[in-house]
């Protein structure tokens, strides 16, 4: 018995000692108590907690800094090589967009408008995905990932498409903000948020009316955008995966929703976990499982930055466009060669120590694997 459960039982005890208490009152006193007994006791603890929470969290944020070390250590290359190909990309992007922006405003250029804004996303989610690398979670790196091959193929599609196509793209946000805030007032109240007001919506609404006289009713469709093209008033991304060839993804854009969603996955059906031995369930942080965010991050942000420079085929952009493909397909192979080499030689420490070791410590150090080691996790037993 713990002693919070200690002091609620004499608590409780001396509220029952009244000899006036009827059958209803005795049965109601437990309730009762522990109203007033919860607030004042998790009041107290948590002032305990704070008071004690300057030295754990020196402690964790130490922890922390010395998996992130050995994290990198270990997946160094492959982090190396993904941050230069951002590098690159974002060079090559900003230059692209500096030079060619002052004429595709003349123009009315819509597709160049949409493709930088779509790079800038690209470039902006793979920092994301770097940053939760570095910090050891594949897993939100992998379903950052999901976002990025959705921009990627956008970008594809836009790119094998006319001007129309990416006018009505842009044209798209705002049916999506008009649908949004409708949402939101239809929640506002219970969700504790303020509601757009009449006058707003009338707005957002009358500039809806004027973007569907131009593109049609199909507009207010997720995606309706791509209505004409693909011959569907309402498509799904699947049909722009097919569209542009990239439907063979399908089955990596699905295993990445898996940690987005909240179905249910068994302890070991996670990047992090990958090179664990035994059941557990993952919390924090894992230098497991990096191959496939490296790679497929490597892609898709090689798809995006192709799309944008492909429209303006310079002899500088063409070379550029080289280097980044030849670069994305390096990533796959030195990460896969990291991740085989690491994983043996940190496997041959763990038996050379168990050799070491007198008997009597081996059976303790057999508890945890060579995963478990460099995975934070609650253990399924």
């Amino acid at each position: 018995m713990t002693n919070l459960e200690k002091t609620f039982e004499d608590i409780l005890v001396q509220a029952l000692s009244r000899s006036d208490l009827t059958e209803d009152q005795i049965a109601a006193m437990p309730t009762l108590v522990l109203k007033s007994f919860a607030p004042h006791a998790a009041s107290e603890m948590l002032k305990g907690l704070k008071r004690a929470a300057p030295k754990m969290l020196r402690e964790h944020k130490k922890s922390d800094a010395g998996f992130e070390r050995r994290n990198y250590r270990r997946w160094k290359k492959p982090l190396d090589l993904l941050e230069l190909l951002w590098n690159i990309s974002e060079e090559v992007g900003g230059k692209f967009n500096q030079t060619e922006r002052p004429a595709a405003v003349v123009a009315k250029d819509y597709q160049f408008e949409a493709l930088v804004s779509l790079h800038a996303r690209a470039l902006l989610i793979s920092r994301e995905v770097l940053c939760l690398l570095y910090g050891g979670y594949p897993d939100g790196a992998l379903s950052r990932w999901r976002s990025l091959h959705e921009i990627a193929v956008t970008a594809v599609f836009l790119q094998k498409h006319d001007q129309e196509v990416s006018h009505r793209y842009l044209a798209s946000f705002p049916f999506a903000a008009l649908n949004a805030a409708k949402q939101l007032n239809e929640h506002a109240e219970r969700a504790n948020m303020t509601p757009f007001l009449e006058e707003e919506l009338a707005e957002m609404k009358q500039r809806c009316d004027g973007f569907e006289a131009r593109f049609g009713k199909e507009m207010h469709n997720e995606r309706g955008w791509a209505s004409p093209a693909l011959k569907n008033p309402k498509p799904t991304f699947a049909q722009l995966e097919k569209a542009v060839a990239l439907d063979h993804w399908r089955p990596r854009y699905r295993w990445a929703s898996q940690h987005t969603h909240g179905g249910y996955r068994p302890a070991l059906a996670m990047l992090g976990t990958a090179e664990s031995t035994q059941p557990v369930h993952l919390v924090g942080q894992s230098n497991s499982g990096f191959t496939d965010p490296i790679h497929m991050t490597a892609i898709s942000l090689n798809q995006v930055t192709s799309s944008l420079l492909i429209v303006r085929p310079t002899v500088d952009n063409i070379v550029f466009l080289q280097i980044i493909s030849d670069l994305s397909d390096e990533l796959g192979e030195v990460a896969f060669e990291v991740e085989k080499h690491s994983l043996k030689e940190a496997q041959d420490k763990v038996k050379v120590t168990k050799r070491a070791l007198p008997v009597g410590k081996v059976k303790k150090h057999n508890k945890k694997d060579v995963s478990s080691r460099r995975t934070r996790g609650v253990r399924v037993t």
